[in-house]
């Protein structure tokens, strides 16, 4: 996050405060990033996001028919448009992602850069392999910025983070269970700014979003559609303000900068790297780890549970995970006669046109069948 200026409509950066402060700020860009090992180091983990306004300046440098959110975070830090941050974390988790890692070395040469492997796979050795990559992730980091990562440190990080993570949780049910009380373009607001800080900060406000949302009774409004949103990532707010406005509500998501984000603990007993290991590969899977069924299994919960009428997957365009993921999620909602609209965002706002004749379409078909 921290883009210092209003991008499209509805998208301001919640929060930059004009300045740089005292502490460090390591960008991090997929959910599989450890964040716990940059608490512990002493900086402020931020996710970094981006919409349309740089892409053209990063045609000289990624091919367009490249993934939109990549060439939206690159042209972002080119143009200097980020917070200022210490470094930027990145993951193994899609070619895309080791050509943006390859082309912040060598344009961003200022900028501390590290990229850790991610397992696709489940296995005991895989998840050693990446508790051992933690581990070095985490001496290597120490050794740069010249601080001991010590175990108490590393255990403080993952409790605040763990309270974060079940604060949200607690959100989302509440919100599910009182309709009407928070539209989801507003938690979704409230959670790019609630990546973008320290923990323990967000956790605060997230205490006081949770106290509010307990004072409010469930706000009586005209029927209208329940509709899950699934995707890789989903930044443009735009794209839930569109389906909010054709009158549909969001009652779930499946996606990484949405709930999935915040799925399973770290146990905080033991040993902390591999138990960093165990919560990442085993909670929640995205579309990259397809070898996971529970992926699918867990969104098809989700719309059960929320009791959603309607699925719209918002994929990435150029993005193969999506492509692979969407038919398969829906053939299986097709079993239980559940429809779901399938949209490619590209990020430009001459693209928003389509999808919004598109969402609302869908929206008065799924009128019709109430």
């Amino acid at each position: 996050m921290g883009i210092k200026e209003v991008r499209n409509e509805g998208e301001i950066d919640v929060m930059n405060q004009g300045g740089r402060d005292n502490d460090m700020r390591f960008g991090w860009l997929c959910s599989y990033t450890p964040v716990e090992i940059l608490v512990a180091a002493g900086s402020i983990p931020t996710r970094l996001d981006a919409g349309d306004l740089f892409l053209s300046e990063t045609n000289p440098h990624i091919y367009q028919l490249m993934c939109p959110y990549v060439r939206a975070v690159f042209g972002a830090a080119q143009k200097e448009s980020f917070d200022p941050l210490d470094g930027v974390v990145f993951m193994k988790c899609c070619d895309a992602m080791l050509r943006l890692y390859d082309l912040w070395k060598a344009h961003l040469p200022n900028q501390k850069a590290y990229i850790l492997p991610l397992p696709k796979i489940q296995s005991r050795e895989a998840r050693e392999y990446f508790a051992d990559a933690i581990r070095r992730f985490s001496d290597s980091l120490g050794g740069d910025l010249g601080v001991s990562i010590t175990e108490d440190a590393l255990r403080k990080a993952v409790s605040d983070v763990n309270k974060l993570r079940s604060a949200v949780q607690r959100l989302y049910r509440l919100r599910l269970e009182k309709p009407g009380s928070m539209a989801y373009s507003r938690l979704r607001l409230l959670i790019r700014q609630w990546l973008s800080g320290s923990p323990a900060q967000a956790l605060r406000e997230v205490e006081k979003e949770l106290k509010d949302l307990e004072g409010k009774p469930a706000a009586p409004s005209p029927p209208s559609a329940r509709v899950l949103v699934a995707s890789s990532t989903l930044d443009q707010l735009q794209i839930i303000e569109m389906i909010e406005r054709a009158g549909m509500t969001v009652v779930a998501d499946d996606h990484c900068s949405g709930l999935r984000h915040f799925d399973g603990l770290v146990r905080e007993e033991g040993d902390l790297f591999l138990n960093l290991a165990d919560r990442y590969l085993m909670r929640w899977p995205c579309s990259r780890m397809q070898s996971d069924p529970s992926h699918f299994e867990r969104a098809i919960d989700e719309v059960d549970g929320s009791g959603a009428e309607g699925v719209i997957y918002v994929a990435l365009k150029y993005c193969d995970h999506s492509g692979f993921d969407a038919p398969r999620i829906q053939a299986q909602l097709k079993e239980k006669e559940i429809p779901m609209l399938y949209i490619e965002n590209d990020y430009t706002v001459s693209g928003l046109g389509q999808l919004k004749v598109r969402i609302e379409a869908f929206a008065e078909m799924l009128r019709e069948e109430l």
